[in-house]
């Protein structure tokens, strides 16, 4: 079995000690939500609940990022709503989740990604990690590199950086509930919605190949720098398959579905970067998706 699914049983407490607040860094473009605040007139909801309960439901919980679209789509869907009513839907989706028997446990949590990319310090810097376990990565002590770890924003497309599908724990997650109270009390909404680079290929690529990509290592790495090669490889294949997702779509029957991929090797890769260059990607904010030209 490939290395990107494998499971180190961590203690939350270590992990979430080392998932601070960041200042924001040049280092990973774009790397956190932005700062200014939200309008002061926002606009009421302009669909029932439901509506945005589906867009939350596709997004991944943390561990398990296989496409940034459905991401994006919910973050851009509920900023012009204002933060009094994110939050409540927010909280709405969790209440429905944590109350129908049928849902997984992990159902609810699919809010933390949602409400880390809505959500900053009225300073700029992201809102915490919430505290749902370890990612296989931490970021290297000194580094400023990774103010939304383990999110990667770059260029308004939000990767995920982590080993395997999932999360390690060893002990009791945050609940939603929780999490929502905590970052409501100190929070600004941001104020303008995601505009993601046409191409998810090139930027995944660039970061893939950029300094602070080396400053992830590995959680056991202990001065094991091979250790944390490896790790990181497996975390890079886990970007790639995400930078593909998205443009699956648009590749021709048989890859019209999402979710296929959940790592991509080099060799693939290669072919992939010189595909999207030729297919010439953009995002179109009207469908909310990547379409081609022409």
């Amino acid at each position: 079995m490939h290395r990107s699914f494998w499971i180190l049983i961590l203690v939350v407490a270590g992990c979430a000690a080392r998932c601070p607040q960041w200042q924001q860094a040049g280092a990973v473009p774009n790397a956190g939500p932005e700062s200014r605040t939200a309008p002061q007139d926002p606009a009421e909801a302009a669909y029932p609940d439901e509506h945005y309960f589906e867009m939350i439901e596709r997004c991944p919980e943390p561990g398990r990022g296989v496409d940034p679209v459905p991401l994006i789509r919910a973050v851009n869907a509920m900023v012009p709503l204002g933060k009094a009513e994110v939050m409540r839907l927010l909280r709405a989706y969790v209440r429905e989740k944590s109350a129908d028997r049928m849902s997984r446990v992990e159902d609810a949590g699919k809010v933390f990604w949602v409400a880390r990319l809505l959500f900053v310090e009225p300073s700029g810097v992201p809102v915490r990690c919430p505290v749902v376990g370890c990612f296989g990565l931490v970021v290297r002590d000194g580094s400023s590199s990774w103010p939304c770890y383990p999110l990667a924003v770059v260029n308004d497309i939000p990767f995920e950086a982590t080993e395997g599908m999932g999360v390690s724990l060893n002990g009791q997650a945050e609940i939603p509930e929780r999490y929502l109270d905590d970052i409501d009390e100190s929070s600004v909404l941001r104020r303008s919605p995601l505009r993601p680079a046409d191409n998810p290929v090139e930027a995944a690529e660039a970061l893939l190949n950029s300094d602070a990509w080396k400053d992830l290592v590995d959680e056991w790495d202990e001065g094991n720098e091979g250790r944390s090669v490896s790790t990181r490889n497996s975390a890079a294949a886990k970007v790639r398959a995400q930078a593909v997702n998205s443009l699956r779509h648009l590749r021709g029957s048989g890859e019209s579905q999402r979710h296929l991929l959940s790592w991509l090797g080099e060799s693939d890769w290669v072919d992939w970067v010189a595909h999207s260059a030729a297919l010439q990607p953009y995002w179109d904010e009207e469908a909310q998706d990547y379409l081609v030209r022409g």
